[in-house]
C-alpha cells in the first residue's frame, strides 16, 4: 500500500498528526470479489486511513491511535482514557509518528560518532548504532506541566562492548542534544553488569550519568525481539516511567522541577532498535 506523510491541523479532533496516511483511490479491501476504499475517518475530509493499532479507527480521529478499543474518554477531550496522561483536564494528542516515509515535520534526526544512522523501512523507524554511538529523534519540548511520551519498541542486537560499556533506549525530557545534557528514562543494558537490563531514571550531564534518580534490574530479564510499550508521564514536577509487555509492567518514578525549553523524544546507544511508534500529549 502506497503512504504519504502529512502534517495536518485537525480542528475537529483538536491534534496535530504526525503520521502516514493512504494516497486516494487506495484499494483497501475485497468484499464479494470487488475492491473497494474503506474510509476508517468518515468524519474528517480527505484519506485519512493509516490504522497503526489495527481497530478500525484511522490514526487522525483515533482517541488513542496507538491502543486499540479505546473509545472510553470520561472527560470529553478527544485523548482516551487509556492514553490520557490526566483524566479530568484538558489535553490534546500533539503528535503521533508512525515512519511512514521518514522523519514527521518538526522532529530532528541526529547521531553522534562515527557510524551509524537512523534509518526508515516502510513502517518503523531503526536506530542503527554501532559501537557506543548515540543517536536522537527529537521535537521542542513544550514546557507544559502535564506531558506524556510514549513509543512502542524492539531491541533487535546490541553492539560490542566498545567504550562506554552502557548501552540504552530512553525517552527524553529537557534535553540538549548537542551536550547530550538532560534527563533520560528507559532500560539499560551494562556490559559489565550481571543484572544486564534494568529500567532507570537518570539525569546526563555531557554523555555521563551524574544522577541516578531510580534503578531496578527487570525482573524476569529483558527480551530481544519482543516489542515493548515505554511509557512516560510529566506531572508538574512527578516524573513516571513505565515499561510494559503482555505479561509484565516497571514503573519508576522521582520528582524534579519542571524545566524549561530542551527537547523531548528518543535516544539510543549501541543498540540496532526498532521503533514502531512515537505520541506526545499534552
Amino acid at each position: 500500500m502506497v503512504r504519504s506523510l502529512a502534517l495536518l491541523v485537525l480542528v475537529g479532533c483538536g491534534r496535530f498528526g504526525f503520521g502516514g496516511t493512504d494516497d486516494a483511490g487506495t484499494d483497501d479491501a475485497v468484499i464479494d470479489g470487488t475492491p473497494v476504499v474503506i474510509d476508517l475517518c468518515p468524519e474528517l475530509v480527505g484519506d485519512q486511513e493509516h490504522d497503526e493499532d489495527g481497530d478500525s479507527v484511522g490514526d487522525e480521529c483515533d482517541r488513542c491511535p496507538h491502543i486499540a478499543g479505546t473509545d472510553v474518554d470520561l472527560d470529553n477531550d478527544g485523548v482516551g482514557d487509556a492514553c490520557d496522561p490526566s483524566v479530568g483536564t484538558a489535553e490534546r494528542i500533539r503528535a503521533f509518528a508512525t515512519f511512514e516515509t521518514g522523519a514527521p515535520a518538526g522532529w530532528t534526526n541526529t547521531w553522534r560518532g562515527t557510524t551509524g544512522e537512523l534509518a526508515f523501512t516502510g513502517d518503523a523507524a531503526r536506530f542503527e548504532l554501532a559501537r557506543d554511538d548515540v543517536g536522537f529523534l527529537t521535537m521542542p519540548d513544550p514546557g507544559m506541566p502535564i506531558l506524556l511520551v510514549e513509543t512502542r519498541f524492539t531491541v533487535e542486537a546490541i553492539s560490542p562492548n566498545e567504550g562506554n560499556p552502557a548501552r540504552n533506549f530512553a525517552i527524553v525530557d529537557g534535553y540538549d542534544v548537542q551536550a547530550d545534557s538532560g534527563l533520560m528514562y528507559g532500560p539499560v543494558y551494562d556490559h559489565n553488569s550481571p543484572a544486564a537490563f534494568g529500567l532507570f531514571i537518570i539525569e546526563v550531564l555531557n554523555s555521563v550519568g551524574n544522577d541516578t534518580f531510580d534503578e531496578d534490574p527487570i525482573g524476569g530479564g529483558f527480551s530481544f525481539g519482543v516489542p515493548y510499550a515505554l511509557r512516560f508521564v510529566r506531572q508538574s514536577d512527578q516524573r513516571t516511567v513505565i515499561l510494559n509487555e503482555p505479561s509484565q509492567r516497571y514503573m519508576g518514578s522521582t520528582t524534579r522541577p519542571l524545566t524549561q525549553g530542551g527537547l523531548i523524544g528518543l535516544r539510543s546507544r549501541g543498540l540496532r532498535v526498532r521503533i514502531d511508534y512515537a505520541i506526545v500529549i499534552y
